[in-house]
C-alpha cells in the first residue's frame, strides 16, 4: 500500500504519519499507552487509524489493499473538515482521562518524554546493532497464501525480512578480545535463528576464532568474519543458509510466510553491523518484547 504514490502523496500533505506496533509496543510510555489503547493502539500490526492531535478518532480500516487505504484517508480528511470549526485551540484542550497511576499528560495532550523511561527500550549504551535481513527462495508460482493476504503471494514471496539485533555493551567488548561471549550465541540462536528456523530443536554452535565466524551441522552452513579497528568492532557478517519449512506467524516470515506447505525452501539471512545513528536502527527488534532479551 505504501508503495502506491496516491496514497504516501496523500498521507504526506493531509496527515503526520506515525508508525507504531501497536499490538504490544515495548517503547509507549504509559500516558502514551492510555492515550493510543482507543486510537488504534489496540489493534494489530496490519490496520490503521486517524485521529486528531487531541485525541478524537476519525477512521480506522486499511490493510494491504491501496484503494482500501485511499478510502479511510479520504473519509478522515472529510470527518475532519467538518470538525475543524469545532476543534479547541491547542492550550485549551484538555489532557486525556489517565489513570491515578499513569503520569499525566501536558496540558494539549502530549505525552511528557520523561514518563516512565525504563519503559523506553534504546539501543544499549557501548552496544552494537546488527541488521537481520533473509530470503526465501521460491520457485515462481509456488507461492501460497493464507486468507490473510492470499491474494499477495507473489508479492510477499518476493519481499525481504528485515529485523534488528542489539548486542550489549559487555558482548561488544569480547568481541573486541577476539572472542564469542556465550550469551551474543545464546541470544542469536533464541531471537534471530530459531524463529526462522523453528523445526530445529538444537542449533548447531556459532564459533569465533580468529576473526572467523563459523556455524555448521543439522542443515544449516554459517560463514562470516569479525574485524577489528582501533579497539572497536569495525564490522560484523555472518551468513547463515539451510533448507527451511513455511513460517506462519502474520506475515512477519516475510517471503517464508508464503512458502509451500509441504517441503522445503532454501532459506539465506545475512547479520551485519549497522550504523546505530540511522533511524531503522533505532526500532527495538520483533523480539525485544520479552522481557530477558537482552539477558
Amino acid at each position: 500500500m505504501l508503495n502506491d504514490a496516491s496514497v504516501v502523496e496523500f498521507l504526506a500533505a493531509r496527515f503526520v504519519p506515525l508508525a507504531m506496533d501497536n499490538g504490544d509496543n515495548p517503547t509507549w510510555a504509559p500516558a502514551e499507552r492510555e492515550f493510543l489503547k482507543t486510537l488504534g493502539g489496540d489493534a494489530s500490526t496490519e490496520g490503521m487509524s486517524t485521529f486528531t492531535a487531541e485525541g478524537r478518532l476519525l477512521e480506522r480500516g486499511g490493510g494491504f489493499e491501496a484503494a482500501k487505504v485511499r478510502s479511510m484517508l479520504g473519509r478522515a480528511a472529510q470527518r475532519f473538515a467538518r470538525m475543524q470549526p469545532q476543534l479547541l485551540p491547542p492550550a485549551q484542550v484538555p489532557p486525556p482521562s489517565l489513570s491515578a497511576a499513569t503520569p499525566r499528560a501536558t496540558a494539549a495532550g502530549v505525552m511528557p518524554t520523561n514518563a516512565a523511561p525504563s519503559s523506553r527500550l534504546s539501543v544499549p549504551e557501548g552496544g552494537l546493532v546488527l541488521m537481520v535481513t533473509w530470503k526465501a527462495l521460491i520457485p515462481e508460482g509456488a507461492a501460497e497464501g493464507n486468507p490473510a493476504f492470499g491474494a499477495h503471494a507473489a508479492e510477499f514471496a518476493c519481499s525481504l525480512g528485515v529485523d534488528r539485533f542489539w548486542v550489549r555493551s559487555d558482548e561488544t567488548a569480547a568481541l573486541v578480545r577476539g572472542t564469542l561471549p556465550p550469551s551474543l550465541a545464546a541470544r542469536l540462536n533464541r531471537f534471530v535463528i530459531a524463529p526462522l528456523w523453528p523445526a530445529l530443536k538444537t542449533v548447531p554452535s556459532l564459533t569465533l576464532q580468529d576473526g572467523a565466524l563459523r556455524m555448521e551441522g543439522l542443515g544449516l552452513s554459517g560463514r562470516g568474519r569479525v574485524s577489528l579497528a582501533e579497539g572497536r568492532v569495525q564490522s560484523f557478517e555472518l551468513l547463515l543458509s539451510g533448507p527451511a519449512q513455511r513460517v506462519d506467524n502474520f506475515g512477519f516470515p516475510a517471503s517464508l510466510a508464503v512458502a509451500p506447505r509441504k517441503g522445503e525452501v532454501p532459506l539465506h539471512v545475512l547479520i551485519e553491523l549497522a550504523d546505530p545513528a540511522l533511524p531503522l536502527s533505532q526500532v527495538p527488534p520483533h523480539a525485544a518484547r520479552h522481557s530477558d532479551y537482552l539477558r
